[in-house]
């Protein structure tokens, strides 16, 4: 099978996508003929097959020859070369602007097989508001919030509070305000990545746990569980600037640590109703916080490497990316069979040849 890797994107993740890419590069290259798409930051798509690993990519100054063309559903083309089929694109995308679903949308318009089968639920994943409102009426708890908009003030605050850009992940832009001055600086600091800031009350001393769930042949199945090692918060340099560069989020520091059975029961069973009732497809990872009960944090739509450091107990790292893409295929088929008009004959006949 010949496997599209698109990565990159204008996106202040874009670098993060990068890594993650490049990880999933490596595993699937051992059975896959796998060709690396990358989105600049002006959103242009480059191919050269001289990038096979993540320091050649560093190392590569693209060209206008190799801006590339996706013209129709099998395949895409190299300026001035000819087209190079494929048979199934991969989205390692982050962030405002691709992991919101615009990549999905973009791709799946112009027919092209993409993994990831629901738009709505990338787009309501990346709106942290939208996704506490959709959390509330799963019954599912959320850490009490508010929202900031351009020019609102805000008057009643109660310190601490997380602050965060609504439509980011990766802890970009995350910070912690403990009065009125600090709200204000921090909150110009945020503008500057969204237009909308979510106010989360700080938990002091609060646990955070990390887990990962797909769909293999029918059954949700979730990860391990594993605890991260934070001081206030888990921050954008914690998790990417710390340790190893090249590695990702997989060489930052978690606990081994026995979880309470109850903590441990309730997180998966809470993971199952989430990716099924919000419609997620592939590997999703959700973050929880525990204080006197549990809280969801954050679900993230395309976690960093498809989150396989959750998954080394039960998968290897290519098995994990078989699964998503035999789920993918199996959701493809029944797509591409759905009607795109009621009636060959209908109101508007001459149509149905355009």
């Amino acid at each position: 099978m010949r496997v599209v890797v698109v990565f990159g994107g204008n996106s202040v993740e874009h670098e993060i996508s990068i890594i993650s890419a490049f990880q999933v590069i490596e595993a699937l290259k051992t059975k896959y003929e796998v060709f690396p798409v990358y989105i600049s930051k002006s959103n242009k798509f480059y191919y050269s097959n001289k990038v096979n690993n993540i320091e050649e990519f560093k190392n590569h100054k693209y060209s206008k020859k190799e801006i590339v063309e996706f013209v129709n559903k099998d395949g895409f083309y190299i300026k001035g070369r000819k087209k190079i089929k494929f048979d199934l694109i991969l989205p390692i995308v982050h962030g405002k602007g691709v992991e919101d679903g615009s990549v999905l949308a973009y791709f799946r318009f112009k027919g092209f097989d993409i993994i990831g089968d629901n738009l709505s639920f990338y787009a309501a994943s990346q709106n942290k508001k939208f996704s506490k409102m959709l959390l509330s009426e799963l019954g599912i708890d959320n850490v009490e919030y508010l929202t900031i908009s351009r020019g609102e003030i805000i008057k009643e605050v109660d310190f601490p509070v997380i602050l965060k850009p609504n439509n980011l992940g990766s802890s970009v832009g995350i910070k912690i305000a403990k009065n009125y001055k600090e709200l204000e600086r921090y909150s110009r600091e945020i503008f500057k990545l969204d237009n909308l800031i979510l106010a989360e009350k700080y938990l002091e001393n609060s646990r955070e746990f990390n887990i990962a769930v797909l769909n293999n042949n029918g059954v949700i199945e979730t990860s391990k569980i594993e605890e991260v090692i934070k001081d206030e918060i888990y921050s954008y340099e914690d998790k990417y600037l710390s340790g190893n560069k090249k590695k990702g989020m997989n060489y930052t520091q978690k606990s081994n640590f026995e979880i309470e059975e109850d903590i441990k029961n309730e997180i998966e069973n809470k993971s199952k109703i989430i990716y099924k009732e919000l419609g997620a497809s592939g590997v999703i990872r959700i973050d929880f916080l525990y204080k006197d009960k549990l809280y969801v944090n954050e679900i993230n739509a395309i976690p960093g490497s498809y989150a396989y450091y959750l998954w080394d107990e039960k998968y290897d790292f290519l098995e994990l990316l078989d699964i998503v893409i035999k789920e993918s295929k199996r959701s493809l088929f029944f797509l591409n069979k759905e009607k795109t008009t009621l009636s060959e004959n209908l109101i508007f006949p001459g149509l149905n040849n355009y």
